[in-house]
């Protein structure tokens, strides 16, 4: 997999695309939530069951929980 470094302008280029498509943060959850689930689509694709796909989940949800809690990212 590449380094999160190597897919940081796409990822930046990404965001900015969304906030400029949408100036309201409260309605970008429909672009994160697509992104996931086309994650989810190619962990299945790709493994055939979704362990390793949970795992990452339960990995987000707590970094979302941490930011929600104490305003830091954790990853």
């Amino acid at each position: 997999m590449k380094l999160l470094s190597d897919l940081q302008t796409w990822l930046d280029k990404t965001a900015k695309k969304i906030a400029d498509d949408e100036e309201d943060p409260e309605r970008w959850d429909t672009a994160v939530l697509y992104l996931l689930e086309t994650l989810e689509n190619e962990a299945e694709r790709n493994e055939g069951d979704n362990i390793a796909y949970e795992k990452m989940l339960e990995r987000v949800k707590d970094t979302l929980s941490d930011r929600i809690e104490d305003h830091t990212w954790g990853y």
